[in-house]
Formats: C-alpha cells, sequence, structure tokens
C-alpha cells in the first residue's frame, strides 16, 4: 500500500514537511518558497512516492524456473524420506 500520511505538509519540490497553509486551497513551503495549490501539491508528493515504490518493489528479482524446480524437488525428497521413516517405525512397532 502506498503511504499517503502527510502527503499534504509535504512539499513536493525539496520534501520539507516546514510548510505552511493559510487557507484550504493555498500550500506554501517555508524552507524552498514552493507556492501552489495544496491539491496539486499532494498529488505531486503521491506521484514521487509511487514512483519510489514501483522501483523498489514491483521489479524485485523473480524467482527462476530452474530454482523453483530445485525447491519442489527439496521438498519432495523430504517427503519421502518422512516416509520412509515412517514405514520403518510402523514396521519395528508391528514386529
Amino acid at each position: 500500500m502506498l503511504p499517503h500520511k502527510a502527503s499534504s505538509k509535504e512539499c513536493a519540490c525539496c520534501g520539507s514537511l516546514n510548510t505552511e497553509r493559510p487557507d484550504q486551497a493555498t500550500f506554501i513551503c517555508l524552507s524552498c518558497g514552493n507556492r501552489d495549490n495544496a491539491d496539486s501539491n499532494a498529488a505531486k508528493v503521491l506521484k514521487k512516492r509511487l514512483i519510489h515504490y514501483i522501483k523498489e518493489n514491483a521489479f524485485a528479482k523473480s524467482k527462476t524456473r530452474k530454482s523453483i524446480l530445485k525447491r519442489k524437488k527439496k521438498l519432495a525428497d523430504r517427503t519421502d524420506t518422512s516416509i520412509k521413516t515412517r514405514d520403518k517405525e510402523r514396521a519395528v512397532l508391528t514386529s
């Protein structure tokens, strides 16, 4: 989920939270002097966050077919071993 906290308080130009909203529609950054419509500024902040989120998470290295097959084989080997162990234990108990 995209973090939306403080998007209306963060400056889209410099990222500062040192901002002022003299009225509902006006956004002023006290750090860099950016003046913008508050909704427009918040949309720009969310756009930057979304781009960062996509770059960080969406294109994570995917598993290759080979690594998936290795994992499945390992799981099958473990299952076979546990079945053989169970069968040996049953044979000992019934003898």
